[in-house]
């Protein structure tokens, strides 16, 4: 599944979209920039993924650094996203390689790189590979899009110097209407919600058929990537799903936003959530969509803009607003990593 070019060499002239902890179509950053960019240049677009071998070791302590089931999720959802670019006339180029060999390799002069901008050290010392790899030639681009509320409108400091240490001070800075003292709920979250004020930005517009057109000398094999083409240092079998499980977890966007479904739609869950949050048996205690989250088959605004359809719909209230409060503390953690870095895991 690792794709081939007919000419020899880098491709001139390409927006590389490298696809990361991203792996949607809907409200994707990477993707909608890509695609405007590939409009105003006239040029091709590239989705890639590389899947680095340094996952796939023993760390120092003898443990997986990617475990067989969460390789088998990512597998699972690189599978449908491949399939849904297909869909819009694009592809999805998957190479084995570190990204700071993979990626100079494949763009020449006059390309462009986009890619989500991560926080945490090594995902920031990858891209400190492929940029000194790259060596100016190409143009690097950072899109935001890993978090609830944009890195941009936050009322910190760029570096995020001054952000609060501590929950629930971050929470109320950060949005007013939901700001409250510890563990309390805003009046307004009770019946019909017909109004929000929150300042989350608008999902993106869905990728659009054939607006991104691949280069055209780039042959993606029509192959599906299988268990055996993941990089493991010595060999793992693939795991079988148990029937004991409380909830088969698949990969992939369309699981994601089937799994939102069923949690608002369809059984009215979320309304309860706050009651059943801290249950320890069966699929339905909790949204169960961080592991779609963690890979971005889900966008965490795409979750915020179904609550509040459901609120206007159906009824807000301690649980509903419980779930966008929990989205906010996954939210302050990515920020506090970045204020923060390897600080996080020493002690003080």
């Amino acid at each position: 599944f690792s794709g081939r070019t007919r000419a020899l060499g880098a491709m001139a002239g390409v927006v590389c979209a490298w696809l990361r902890n991203d792996l949607r179509l809907h409200d994707s950053p990477v993707l909608h920039r890509a695609a405007a960019l590939a409009k105003e240049k006239g040029i091709p677009a590239l989705p890639v993924y590389v899947i680095d071998p340094r996952l796939f070791q023993r760390t120092r302590r003898g443990t997986w650094k990617m475990g067989p089931f969460r390789a088998l999720f990512l597998l699972q959802s690189l599978r449908v996203l491949r399939r849904r670019l297909r869909k819009v006339g694009s592809n999805l180029l998957v190479k084995v390689g570190r990204p700071e060999e993979v990626l100079p390799s494949l763009l020449g002069d006059g390309s462009y790189l986009l890619t989500q901008q991560e926080v945490t050290s090594e995902e920031l010392a990858v891209d400190g590979g492929v940029r000194e790899a790259l060596g100016g030639r190409v143009v690097w681009e950072y899109c935001w899009g890993s978090t609830l509320f944009h890195k941009d409108d936050l009322p910190f400091r760029p570096d995020l110097s001054d952000a609060p240490d501590v929950f629930t001070t971050f929470k109320n800075a950060v949005e007013p209407e939901l700001a409250t003292r510890v563990n309390e709920v805003p009046g307004t979250f009770q019946g019909k919600k017909t109004e929000s004020k929150m300042r989350v930005r608008r999902c993106l517009p869905d990728v659009e058929e054939g607006s991104l057109p691949l280069p055209a000398d780039l042959e993606i094999p029509d192959v599906e990537m299988a268990w055996a083409d993941l990089p493991y240092s010595e060999a793992v079998e693939e795991p079988v799903p148990t029937e004991k499980a409380a909830l088969q977890f698949v990969g992939g966007e369309e699981e994601a936003l089937k799994r939102l479904k069923y949690y608002l739609w369809d059984t009215d869950l979320i309304a309860k959530y706050f009651d059943i949050r801290n249950g320890m048996l069966g699929g339905d205690y909790s949204t169960k969509l961080a592991a779609w989250l963690t890979l971005g088959c889900i966008s965490p605004r795409k979750i915020f803009e179904e609550i509040r359809r459901y609120e206007k719909a159906r009824t807000s209230n301690k649980s509903t607003y419980w779930v966008l409060f929990e989205l906010m503390w996954r939210d302050f953690f990515r920020f506090f990593a970045a204020k923060h870095g390897d600080g996080i895991f020493r002690r003080t």
